[in-house]
């Protein structure tokens, strides 16, 4: 380019460049579309995709289910996609929150929580959250992970033998009714915290392998962990149990928090067993309100009363 000037020489130079650089990107976006195509796309569950399952007719929703029911029956891959896909119907208002419509829903997912069932599928996590449910019946079932977020249960809540292989968690949720966790045996972590429970707790006779939490819980009624089982800590602190509570033959396996707990009704801890001394330090009970308590053994009310902040009645601290 000696022949010519300066300026000239520069911009050939420029336009060189700048073709060069389109037919680069030209040529990397050919590849990086090639190989798009060449990666295999993973499978994916039906159910998520399908405009029928949001269908305005209860009938055609169900239908779809049942055909999506088979296929996941046919390909394990597809299992836990369908059970999502079926709790995920909870979480609408209106015919959603219906007791009949719930029942034929859980009717889909229940024979797979069935280890005695022939339609038995293990390994199955169930996820329910911003939801009403209304006389849910678990018993009897096995379950991976139970995750249950700001869900409120109405009626009778059964729990009653039911296995969980994984974690539990009922975070921020509240038991309306009843709740039944009778001989439930929790495999993994139960996490309770900041959940309240309105009527009947009833855990007697339930396992917890791993760490068991209640931590900020509300007990308004008979709360009942008579022969509970707690091979991890178990956390009460600050829980509230207004009605009468029994830890009655209960055994703790590690440490026990039951730090800022109230106790306004009865209490009985006859028999339970603690491997660490019982953490009642700083726990209170309610004494202008009748009430029978047997504490651990070394453990007593004291008789200096306080009134609690925004907390009715006289309280006296526990002392160990």
């Amino acid at each position: 380019m000696s022949g010519f000037p300066p300026a000239a020489a520069q911009a050939v130079l420029t336009v060189v460049l700048i073709a060069l650089a389109v037919q680069y990107v030209r040529v990397f976006l050919l590849h990086k579309s090639a190989v798009r195509r060449r990666v295999p796309v993973r499978a994916t569950t039906t159910a998520v995709h399908r405009p029928d399952l949001y269908a305005p007719d209860p009938a055609t929703r169900l239908e779809t289910f049942r055909e999506l029911d088979e296929r996941a029956h046919q390909d394990p891959a597809q299992r836990q996609g369908f059970v999502d896909q079926v709790l995920a119907q909870l979480r609408f208002g209106g015919w959603s929150r219906r007791p009949d419509w719930q029942d034929r829903l859980w009717a889909l997912v229940l024979p797979h929580l069935r280890p005695d069932g022939p339609a038995f599928w293990p390994g199955i996590d169930l996820r329910v959250e911003y939801a009403v449910l209304t006389a849910l019946d678990l018993s009897g079932c096995e379950v991976r992970d139970l995750t249950v977020d700001e869900v409120r249960f109405r009626g009778t809540t059964r729990f009653v033998r039911t296995v969980f292989t994984g974690d539990v968690t009922f975070a921020g949720s509240c038991f309306a009714g009843h709740a039944r966790f009778r001989q439930a045996e929790f495999r993994g972590a139960a996490d309770f915290d900041q959940v309240t429970f309105t009527g009947t707790a009833a855990f007697p006779g339930a396992m917890v392998a791993g760490p068991a939490g209640f931590h900020q819980a509300r007990f308004s009624g008979l709360t009942d962990f008579t022969g509970a089982r707690f091979a991890g800590p178990f956390d009460a602190v600050a829980a509230g149990f207004a009605g009468r509570t029994s830890f009655r033959d209960a055994r703790f396996a590690a440490r026990t928090r039951f730090a800022q707990a109230r106790f306004t009704g009865h209490a009985d801890f006859t028999g339970a067993t603690f491997a660490a001394p019982p953490g009642l330090a700083r726990a209170w009970a309610r004494t202008d309100w009748y009430a029978v308590r047997t504490w651990p053994a070394g453990w007593s009310a004291g008789a200096e009363e306080v009134v609690l902040p925004k907390r009715p009645g006289r309280w006296a601290e526990l002392h160990g």
